[in-house]
C-alpha cells in the first residue's frame, strides 16, 4: 500500500503563519490599561467641569441640579394637605363650600410652589427624599402661605 497523499510545503507554511500571532495587529495589555485610564480621566473631567462650563455658556443640563446653581428643596405634601383639611373642617361649611375651598386651596398650593420654582428652586416631594437638610424643608412656609397660619 502506498500513501497517495502529498503535502504541499507552501500550504503548511501558510497554516503555521496564520496560527502565529502578529504582534502589530493586537493591542497589548499595557496599551489597554493606558486607554482605560485616559478614558476614566476624561470622563471625570467632564463630570467635574462640564456643568460649570455649560452654565457659563448658558446651557442648562438636565439632572445637573445643584452643580448648575439650582437649589433643591423638599415639601411634605401630606402635612400641607392635612393643614388644609383641618382649616376647612374648622370653617364648618357645607359640601358646596368645601368644593370651592378645595379648589381655592389647590390654587394656593400651586401658586406657592410656582413661587419657588420661578425663583430657581427645584421642589421635590419629601416622600421621594431619602434624607435632606432641615434648612431645605419648605413645608412650614408653604402651610403658612396657604392657610395663613404656621
Amino acid at each position: 500500500m502506498t500513501d497517495n497523499t502529498v503535502t504541499n510545503p507552501s500550504t503548511t507554511k501558510q497554516a503555521e503563519a496564520s496560527r502565529q500571532a502578529n504582534p502589530q495587529s493586537f493591542v497589548t495589555m499595557g496599551t489597554a490599561v493606558v486607554l482605560c485610564l485616559f478614558t476614566s480621566l476624561i470622563t471625570l473631567m467632564i463630570v467635574a467641569y462640564g456643568p460649570a462650563i455649560a452654565q457659563k455658556q448658558g446651557i442648562a443640563l438636565p439632572g445637573a441640579g445643584h452643580l448648575t446653581g439650582s437649589k433643591i428643596v423638599y415639601l411634605d405634601f401630606e402635612k400641607v394637605l392635612s393643614a388644609g383639611l383641618e382649616s376647612a373642617m374648622n370653617a364648618g361649611s357645607g359640601v358646596d363650600d368645601m368644593k370651592i375651598q378645595a379648589d381655592k386651596f389647590q390654587g394656593e398650593i400651586k401658586r406657592a410652589i410656582t413661587g419657588y420654582t420661578d425663583s430657581g428652586y427645584t421642589v421635590i416631594n419629601a416622600k421621594a427624599l431619602i434624607q435632606g437638610a432641615s434648612d431645605d424643608d419648605i413645608t412650614a412656609d408653604v402651610i403658612k402661605q396657604v392657610t395663613g397660619r404656621k
